[in-house]
């Protein structure tokens, strides 16, 4: 029966636990066994090997690089007040969900 598989249609919830290990277990093995894929692997990711050096090409035309890279996250100083209330109240007053407001359908806005 449809959903009788104890998928999220079914009703049945996953663990984060559950679903790390399942990855974990899966990032493991050959991404596909059979003859062949492994040239069609090969191919992506040459084409990313280019994508990611095109992209390194722009690094030193960045005027704030604080935006950019592994170290970048959003800074206290750049939002708003009230943004800084919701995102600190975590879910206590509706949080950042009562600063929303519908600007076109199912289109939203926020204060930063």
């Amino acid at each position: 029966a449809a959903g009788s598989s104890g998928g999220v249609a079914g009703g049945t919830r996953y663990s984060l636990r559950g679903t790390l290990h399942m990855l974990h277990f899966l990032l493991q093995a050959p991404l596909h066994p059979c003859d062949g894929c492994q040239q069609r692997f090969d191919y992506f990711a040459s084409l990313h090997r280019d994508r990611a050096a095109a992209i390194a090409q722009y690094q030193p035309l960045r005027r704030h690089p604080s935006l950019f890279g592994t170290a970048a996250r959003w800074r206290r100083e750049w939002l708003s007040a009230d943004a800084r209330a919701a995102l600190e109240s975590r879910g206590g007053g509706g949080g950042l969900r009562s600063h929303l407001v519908e600007v076109s359908p199912e289109v939203f806005a926020f204060p930063l």
